[in-house]
């Protein structure tokens, strides 16, 4: 009997025992390993996910490659991925105590394509403040539903996360979201301050100024929370809109509108 089950497992029919991968998950800026066997389903992974990473059993998690595009959770996957763990509770939480208390004077506008035509891709919340795209597919944005002919206006938008293909500025009220009056590196000029928006998941978030001084011409990008003047331009148009479009999965929250002109604003562009 004992000769039959040696000949059973020597002919590579006896029991096999499941293969185990090793990934790498990152949260809060923590990187945890997990060890997960072939086969295990995707509920076991999800729960023990949570517990290793102290996240409640209730909360809704989303699973974003390197590149911020969802996946679905796997023992199947490959092992050389960066697996990105979002609680979609604590970032809602965390962009309504940014907005809250601020003063609001205008919102976004519906999202629009290069033709103006709606977009499919990107949507608004946070009462139209909030204009974001929960999935890697389009470039699209939106405008103000408020444009400047006179005086000295400046706001401040939240990006979370900047990443590359991400634009912020102003237009002239005729023209679609994508035809920006200034630098079509927005996301580019904050490489200066040590971000790294290109080729990282998730990016920083980062609080962007905005400057227009529609007597003198003047246009100026700041970084709001270092208070440098990142790039400063002139132009033309006697009427400007503020308007952001962007690729990947980010969103863009206004945070202060037509707030007091900063002190600074007028200092030399910071290189």
């Amino acid at each position: 009997y004992m000769g039959n089950i040696n000949k059973f497992i020597a002919m590579g029919q006896g029991p096999q025992v499941p293969q185990k991968k090793s990934y790498r998950f990152y949260y809060k800026g923590m990187e945890q390993q997990l060890v997960i066997y072939e086969g295990t389903s995707a509920e076991e992974i999800k729960s023990s996910l949570k517990e290793v990473l102290g996240i409640a059993a209730t909360k809704t998690v989303q699973y974003l490659d390197e590149n911020g595009i969802p996946i679905v959770i796997s023992s199947s996957l490959p092992t050389d991925i960066q697996i990105h763990v979002q609680v979609k509770e604590d970032i809602e939480k965390e962009m309504t105590a940014k907005i809250i208390g601020k003063k609001q004077v205008w919102h976004w506008m519906p999202p629009e394509c290069y033709d103006k035509s709606p977009s499919s891709s990107h949507f608004l919340k946070d009462n139209d403040l909030t204009v974001y795209q929960p999935d890697n597919q389009t470039i699209a944005g939106s405008r103000a539903n408020i444009s400047f002919k006179t005086g000295e206006h400046y706001w401040v938008l939240l990006f979370n996360p900047l990443q590359c293909c991400c634009y912020g500025g102003i237009i002239n009220p005729t023209g679609s979201v994508h035809d920006r009056l200034a630098t079509d590196e927005f996301w580019n000029l904050f490489t200066i301050e040590g971000y790294n928006p290109h080729g990282k998941f998730p990016g920083d978030k980062i609080e962007a100024g905005f400057y227009v001084n529609m007597e003198k011409k003047v246009y100026a990008v700041t970084d709001n929370t270092t208070k440098r003047v990142l790039f400063r331009s002139n132009f033309t148009s006697a009427e400007v809109v503020p308007a952001v479009d962007f690729k990947h999965v980010v969103a863009v929250t206004i945070t202060e509108t037509d707030g007091p002109i900063p002190s600074w604003i007028n200092s030399p562009v910071y290189t």
